[in-house]
């Protein structure tokens, strides 16, 4: 397998859909003009990626490349971690976008997303982070997933105990008989 087949059909469609906003652009006279979809995509990588800005296809050669800490950068000089992660962003929020197009925010939409081995390729800080950055970006999804990774299993378990007392709205004493916090 090439690590930049995984990247190539994000790629292909965030080339056509910028194409697609440029001749809107012009037709109106406006470079204001965003397109609903492609703009969704780009909240998207920019709320996993804060670090990231200006996600952008650039021409001769053509590339796709990103703003990282005020540096324009071609993705292939990013991590495998980057890539991975962010052609997942892209592929979900694309589709998202294609299949809602009268929401205002197609990120909301529901849907059901697996994932099989999710902490490919991440380092272990972006392991223990990646369901919640998922879960910011697609609040409504429900996602399935396969990992060997003990990293993801605590982040879930954390997660989900830091939900179920945000819920219950339990005391300080309860907190103390579930939680091995000392007072």
């Amino acid at each position: 397998l090439n690590s930049t087949s995984r990247f190539k059909s994000a790629f292909v469609w965030f080339y056509n859909k910028e194409n697609e906003e440029q001749r809107k652009q012009k037709e109106l006279r406006s470079f204001d003009f965003r397109l609903p979809e492609l703009d969704a995509v780009r909240k998207a990588i920019e709320t996993v990626f804060p670090d990231i800005t200006e996600p952008h296809i650039m021409l001769n050669p053509l590339r796709f490349a990103v703003n990282y800490n005020g540096q324009t950068l071609d993705i292939m000089q990013l991590s495998d971690g980057y890539k991975t992660l962010l052609s997942l962003i892209i592929d979900l929020a694309s589709r998202m976008a294609l299949a809602n197009p009268n929401m205002s925010n197609p990120l909301e939409s529901e849907a059901t997303v697996l994932i099989d081995e999710v902490d490919l390729h991440l380092h272990p800080q972006w392991q223990r982070r990646v369901i919640s950055d998922l879960l910011s970006v697609f609040p409504n999804t429900q996602f399935v997933l396969t990992t060997h990774s003990p990293y993801i299993v605590e982040s879930v378990n954390n997660n989900l105990m830091r939900y179920q007392i945000k819920e219950s709205k339990l005391t300080d004493d309860t907190i103390r008989k579930i939680l091995p916090i000392s007072p």
